[in-house]
């Protein structure tokens, strides 16, 4: 198959690795006049071959992957994957708690809200801390996602106590940041791990999911604890 000339600059030739022409082929080629092959077929050192030759070339989709991508076929039971010029294609499924879907150009699938992993597999997010508990956790940072957030799971300091789980939403261990902060700033959340408020929002969803009664417990470094007990907190 011949190939024809293409005297537009910066026209990147479609290739067996780079089927899209993202990446170009002879980088002298780039801004000058170049070499373009027909619909459907793509150049191999100086000859245009057709696609199905390319060894990473899906009959069923008719597309060539790029090589080091994957491409998922529309009902999600199949993942292609390109490694060095050889196609790989094994079975692919959904968990129960996703979605085979289109986003950003990508079809694949996609746990849905209140669960997080690759689509393949999906865990149930903790909404809080004492969620944290009950499954059995320790201290430590945790990803929740509280009852209605409609935004991004976040990360939280979780504290254990017997068979309470508290969520800590304000730490402060030295005067590395100041907290003399404005109203957007403590709505949102600032900080990092040593010191920091973590956000009026977040505080909302987190205690308008359970009960309105809480406890809050301080915690100075010279050792002494208070708790405060709110009732039908709002």
């Amino acid at each position: 198959m011949s190939y024809e000339h293409d005297l537009r600059t910066m026209q990147l030739p479609a290739t067996c690795e780079d089927p899209n022409g993202q990446s170009g082929c002879n980088s002298d080629c780039l801004g000058s006049e170049g070499c373009i092959c027909p619909a459907g077929f793509v150049m191999q050192g100086s000859d245009c071959i057709n696609a199905s030759e390319c060894e990473c070339f899906v009959a069923e989709a008719n597309l060539v992957i790029p090589s080091g991508e994957s491409s998922v076929n529309e009902d999600c039971t199949q993942k292609c994957s390109c490694m060095n010029n050889r196609l790989i294609c094994e079975d692919y499924a959904c968990s129960t708690d996703a979605v085979c879907d289109v986003r950003n150009e990508t079809r694949q699938c996609y746990c849905n809200e209140g669960y997080e992993g690759d689509g393949e597999t999906c865990e149930s997010l903790y909404t809080d801390c004492q969620a944290v508990n009950d499954a059995g956790h320790g201290d430590g940072v945790y990803t929740i996602m509280p009852t209605g957030w409609p935004e991004s799971p976040f990360n939280v300091h979780c504290k254990m106590h017997g068979d309470e789980g508290w969520t800590v939403f304000q730490r402060r261990t030295d005067d590395d940041i100041s907290f003399y902060q404005n109203w957007t700033t403590y709505r949102d959340g600032f900080g990092n791990s040593r010191n920091f408020w973590l956000g009026n929002e977040k505080l909302y969803y987190l205690t308008n999911q359970n009960p309105p009664n809480y406890e809050l417990i301080l915690l100075l470094q010279m050792g002494r604890v208070y708790i405060l007990s709110l009732q039908n907190f709002k």
